[in-house]
């Protein structure tokens, strides 16, 4: 399956991620992408083409044709912001493309609120 990049950035191991539930795969393997000290205002895209399962400010889930679901997690600890910050472009149950705004949000912000973006 290839998944496209949601946001732009450095790639990171996801075991380089500040935080255990991530760090150990325990919601599955993947990466992480760092966008920067100077990221304002990034629009996370679909990362794959398929259904959109499941949507929250910080955070979609998008199940492909095949059965695969892909997991992207916009920050560490941002479901304490309660949807500040976030823009959904989407809707859950929604068939979206590979490319199709998801949800637009502040990595500065997030950073400058002492969570990791």
């Amino acid at each position: 399956m290839r998944v496209h990049a949601p946001v732009p950035g450095r790639v990171l191991e996801l075991a380089d991620v500040p935080d255990q539930v991530f760090a150990a795969a325990i919601v599955g393997p993947g990466l992480a992408i760092d966008p920067g000290p100077d990221a304002e205002a990034v629009t996370a895209v679909a990362p794959v083409a398929g259904r959109v399962v499941k949507l929250h400010p910080h955070a979609f889930v998008i199940v492909a044709g095949s059965g695969q679901g892909v997991l992207v997690h916009l920050g560490i600890d941002t479901v304490e912001l309660a949807g500040d910050g976030f823009t959904v472009h989407a809707a859950e149950g929604e068939e979206v493309t590979t490319g199709a705004p998801m949800i637009t949000f502040d990595p500065v912000a997030v950073a400058q609120g002492g969570r990791s973006p």
